[in-house]
């Protein structure tokens, strides 16, 4: 091998690497994220374009869930705030921690809820938790009120039906709950929950 050999590697292996490195500062400043800003998902058989989250969060959030089941708390919420860091723009994720903030101590989880519904203002699931918190907080009228919210947006829901259900009984008002429960069983003869609330 010559000499002129030798020095035009590392003279090529620098042009390459500039040039590398001159292409990645253009695609960050560009806005473009390693992944894609948007990914498509199938959801129910249909396509459905959606932004990209990274598989982390997935992770964080699959062992939230399982540890909130199997009564870990602490170590759920963690793994939920890890998910979040990860991921902040999940109205799900933020509503989970919330309803596990709540149960654990009574409205504790509405910074939660309302970075939910920030993001997401007619999320079903964040308005029964807002319920939720507010009926372990023995705070009624906000409870019913979120309730109602929840079931409007989502009438076919039996969670929100049967929470709005027991709002009304806590009331004092056990004929309109009974009528929101026999008008879901009427719907849903098949429910249990809609049977025996």
């Amino acid at each position: 091998m010559t000499n002129g050999a030798r020095t035009s590697r590392p003279r090529l292996a620098a042009r390459w690497l500039r040039c590398s490195a001159g292409a990645a500062c253009v695609w960050l400043v560009s806005g473009c994220s390693p992944y894609g800003s948007e990914v498509t998902r199938i959801v129910d058989g249909r396509t459905q374009e959606g932004r990209y989250i990274p598989v982390t969060a997935y992770a964080d959030y699959a062992l939230a869930s399982y540890l909130e089941a199997t009564g870990e708390p602490e170590q759920a919420e963690n793994a939920y705030m890890r998910a979040l860091a990860d991921d902040p723009r999940s109205p799900e994720m933020w509503t989970r921690l919330a309803a596990l903030r709540c149960r654990r101590q009574p409205m504790s989880g509405m910074s939660a809820i309302k970075r939910a519904l920030d993001l997401a203002p007619d999320y079903e699931p964040a308005w029964r938790a807002k319920a939720a918190c507010h009926l372990g907080a023995k705070q009624l009228e906000p409870a019913q009120a979120a309730a109602e919210r929840a079931v409007a947006l989502d009438p076919e829901q039996e969670r929100a039906t049967l929470l709005l259900a027991e709002i009304y009984e806590a009331r004092g008002d056990s004929q309109r709950a009974r009528t929101w429960l026999n008008a879901w069983v009427v719907l849903h003869p098949s429910s249990d929950i809609g049977w025996t609330a």
